[in-house]
């Protein structure tokens, strides 16, 4: 499939969740951006997931400012979360970053993410987002 013909296919995804999941170098962050410049015009947020958490962090130290956080992140119509695997050994974020996606598959907004683990290892990991993971339509790079 090419990223044209994914691009197409994106509002059929069911549960608005795409999970991109392949070794490192196999294509996932660009496979992100191909999806971001063909997105019509409109609110897309492409970020690391390092900076989510440093978000949070910045803004948890700040008392009641991590609503703004939940706003920033869940009322853009499209999010994609690159570096997903850096979840992986912080339950604790992972466990936040969870509700703000299925927050997000709930208003139907898509969040795509890309992890360098697949989702075996996710199982081991982190069975939250092992199951989150598996509500949404995986691809894997080779």
């Amino acid at each position: 499939m090419t990223v044209k013909e994914l691009i197409a296919r994106l509002s059929d995804l069911p549960g608005d969740l795409l999970c991109v999941f392949g070794a490192n170098g196999a294509g996932k962050t660009r496979l992100l951006r191909s999806i971001e410049q063909c997105l019509p015009e409109g609110d897309v947020s492409r970020v690391g997931t390092e900076t989510l958490i440093d978000d949070l962090v910045r803004l948890c130290s700040q008392f009641g400012r991590i609503s703004e956080w939940r706003r920033q992140y869940s009322t853009v119509d499209v999010l994609m979360l690159d570096n997903f695997w850096c979840l992986a050994d912080r339950p604790a974020t992972a466990k936040i970053i969870c509700h703000l996606i299925r927050d997000r598959r709930g208003a139907g907004k898509l969040t795509a993410v890309a992890s360098d683990l697949p989702l075996a290892t996710w199982k081991e990991k982190n069975r939250e987002i092992a199951r989150l993971l598996r509500e949404g339509t995986a691809i894997r790079l080779t």
